[in-house]
C-alpha cells in the first residue's frame, strides 16, 4: 500500500507556553492512504525506531536560539577556541557573530532553495539609480524601499542579487542537481535527540528525499569545485558536520546514508556539482565529533576554558620547517 509521511500535532495537553510544542511532543506517524493503522516506512522507520524529536516548520530564529540542544556549529567554534566558546555560549557575552558577504549569499541561495522562486521575488532591490556613487544603500534607495516594499523587507543590492541569481541559475542548469531536488519531499527539517553518551544534539536538514537522503546546499568562492572544494572541505570542517548529520539521521530511524553536497560557486563561471565525501574523510570527522563532545563535557564540569599552560611563561614555538636562522 502507499503510504504518506506527515509529522503528528500535538493535542492541548501536549502544547507548551503560547501554545508551542515542547521538546518531543512531536512524533512520527505513518499514514496509509486510507487513514489506516501506521505501517512501517523506509524513510524513518517505525514510531519505536525513532528516538529524535522532528519538527516541520520551525522558524530558523527559533531552531539557532535553542540553547538546550547542541548543534555542529557551536561545537565547531569549541574546537577552534574553547575560550571564545565559553564567551559566546555560557557568558552569552555580546560577541559579534560571523559575517561577510559570502554567509549573506548563502544565506540568499538558501532561501530560494526553501521557498522557490516566491522568495527572490520578495527581495527588495532597489534600482542602480537609486544607490549612491559607491553603489551603497542610501536615502533615495530607502525611499524606493519604503515605496515598494514593506518595513520588514530583506534589502539586496543589484550586485548581490545578479550573484543569486547566477547561482540559481547554475543549480538549474545541471542535470544532477535538478534530479537531487525533484526527489526532495521535507526542506529545513528540524531534528533534536539525545546521544547514549546523554549529549543533547539538533540538526537542521537543507533537503530530505523520499528515500532519506539529505541534501546539504553550500556555496563557495572556489571557482573550479572537483579541484578545489576540498580545501573548504577541511577548512570549515564539513565532515564534523556530516558525521552530526549522520548520527541525527540515526535518531530517526533513518539509514545513516551519506549526504549529498550541492555545491555552486559565487564567482564566476558559477560551476555547480552534486558531490559526497570520501568514507575516510567523513570517518576523520566522525572521530573529531566524539572528542570535541568528550572534551566539552570535561570542560564544562570543571569549568575551564584556558589553555593548558594559561598563567604561566612559556617559550613561542617556532614551526620546526623554519629550522636554525642564526
Amino acid at each position: 500500500m502507499a503510504s504518506a509521511l506527515k509529522l503528528a500535532e500535538p493535542n492541548e495537553s501536549q502544547t507548551g507556553e503560547g501554545g508551542k510544542p515542547p521538546i518531543g511532543s512531536h512524533q512520527i506517524v505513518i499514514l496509509g492512504v486510507a487513514g489506516s493503522n501506521p505501517v512501517s516506512h523506509p524513510l524513518f522507520g517505525s514510531v519505536g525506531e525513532c528516538k529524535a524529536d522532528i519538527r516541520r516548520g520551525e522558524p530558523a530564529v527559533e531552531y539557532h536560539a535553542d540553547k538546550a540542544f547542541q548543534n555542529a556549529s557551536r561545537v565547531k567554534t569549541f574546537l577552534d577556541s574553547p575560550l571564545l566558546y565559553q564567551r559566546r555560549y555560557v557568558a552569552a557575552s555580546p560577541l559579534p557573530g560571523p559575517s561577510s558577504a559570502g554567509l549573506e549569499l548563502g544565506t540568499l541561495v538558501h532561501g530560494w532553495l526553501e521557498e522557490g522562486d516566491s522568495f527572490l521575488a520578495s527581495l527588495a532591490v532597489p534600482p542602480e539609480e537609486t544607490l549612491t556613487p559607491t553603489k551603497q544603500v542610501g536615502k533615495e534607495a530607502k525611499k524606493w524601499i519604503a515605496d515598494n516594499h514593506g518595513p520588514d523587507a530583506t534589502v539586496v543590492s543589484p550586485a548581490v542579487f545578479a550573484q543569486v541569481h547566477n547561482c540559481v541559475r547554475a543549480i538549474r542548469d545541471n542535470p544532477a542537481a535538478c534530479r537531487l531536488l525533484e526527489r526532495v519531499v521535507e526542506r529545513e527539517l528540524s531534528v533534536r535527540w539525545t546521544s547514549p553518551e546523554g549529549h543533547k544534539l539538533r540538526c537542521r536538514f537543507d533537503g530530505l528525499t523520499a528515500d532519506g537522503i539529505v541534501v546539504d546546499l553550500k556555496t563557495t568562492s572556489d571557482a573550479d569545485i572537483l579541484a578545489d572544494w576540498w580545501r573548504s572541505v577541511l577548512k570549515w570542517r564539513y565532515n564534523f558536520s556530516e558525521a552530526w548529520y549522520r548520527r541525527g539521521m540515526e535518531a530517526c530511524g533513518m539509514e545513516p546514508a551519506p549526504l549529498r553536497y550541492l555545491v555552486v560557486s559565487t564567482v564566476q563561471p558559477h560551476d555547480c556539482h552534486v558531490v559526497t565525501l570520501p568514507a575516510h574523510i567523513v570517518a576523520d570527522g566522525q572521530r573529531l565529533m566524539d572528542r570535541a563532545l568528550t572534551e566539552l563535557r570535561v570542560r564544562e564540569d570543571l569549568g575551564w576554558w584556558h589553555s593548558d599552560c594559561h598563567g604561566e611563561e612559556v617559550e613561542l614555538e617556532f614551526p620546526r620547517y623554519l629550522g636554525s636562522h642564526t
